[in-house]
């Protein structure tokens, strides 16, 4: 009788089994592969070869991936997710190679450094700003200090900070920690509320009309105050007039500019003028 040899794939979930174990496990035995990990801030791989990783892969926006125990170092990071052991796979290009155990322990120690960051520096999201004072008598502040502080000027988040002045996120959340320490820093969890820009009080004005009283100078006065730049242009014009002709033309203008000018209004306070 012919027996077929089944393969079942190695897979499971974050939460049941840890990234830590699945690679132990593949070590003890010897795998040759890819463990591929897709959890809740991206995905990202790691290729194994008779005990050792010799491969990686991390696609995390905003992380960074410059090793192997890196890589590792951001997929412990994950709250959810799952994992598939790929059998035979192997990486695109030659890389680093290290023992599964010695880039267990160091992304581990990774691990562990970030968790105490986040005490200080919740997220890299968290919203820095400049201390209103210090807590001590005085501060001792070197020149890489000195550039977080002055990034975060008038206030920026953590992944900004570390953009801006070229830090991983493990390195600006150790930065930026040393610097709230000192005291010249504020964190929070989100940028504060931007006030409103500052408005010019309105003021009712009644609108011009021709049911506007010709006899109430107070009502001359801020109907006057409601014309257009140019009408009140036309106004001054007419008021320098010295004949007829000059004064109707600027007239024209002001009735051409807002219809609702009361003409005798306009002729009154002109009159006035003359008088």
């Amino acid at each position: 009788m012919l027996k077929t040899e089944v393969t079942v794939a190695l897979q499971g979930t974050l939460d049941t089994f840890a990234l830590p174990d699945v690679l132990r496990l593949l070590a003890s035995t010897k795998k040759v592969g890819r463990l591929r990990v897709i959890g809740d801030a991206g995905s990202g791989s790691l290729w194994v070869d008779g005990g050792a990783v010799v491969g990686s892969e991390l696609l995390v926006r905003g992380a960074d991936a410059d090793s192997l125990i890196e890589v590792l170092f951001n997929l412990l990071r994950f709250v959810d997710g799952s994992f598939t052991f790929e059998a035979g796979s192997t990486p695109h290009a030659n890389g680093d190679e290290r023992d599964v155990e010695s880039v267990i322990v160091e992304a581990e120690l990774m691990l562990g450094e970030w968790r105490a960051l986040e005490l200080v520096v919740p997220s890299l999201d968290a919203w820095l700003s400049l201390a209103q004072e210090l807590k001590g008598c005085d501060a001792v502040i070197d020149s890489a200090r000195w550039r977080i502080i002055v990034t975060v000027g008038s206030g920026a988040t953590v992944g900004e900070v570390g953009r801006r002045v070229g830090l991983g996120e493990l390195a600006v959340m150790r930065a930026v920690k040393e610097v709230i320490e000192l005291g010249l820093l504020e964190v929070s969890a989100d940028a504060p509320a931007v006030e409103p820009a500052y408005a010019e009080p309105t003021v009712d004005v009644p609108v011009f009309t021709n049911d506007t009283p010709l006899d109430d100078p107070s009502e001359i006065a801020r109907q006057l105050a409601n014309l257009s730049p140019r009408a009140a242009r036309a106004v001054a014009a007419a008021a320098k007039a010295t004949t007829e002709e000059e004064r109707e033309a600027a007239l024209a203008t002001i009735e051409a500019e807002d219809e609702t000018i009361n003409r005798g209004l306009l002729l009154k306070f002109l009159g006035a003028i003359d008088g």
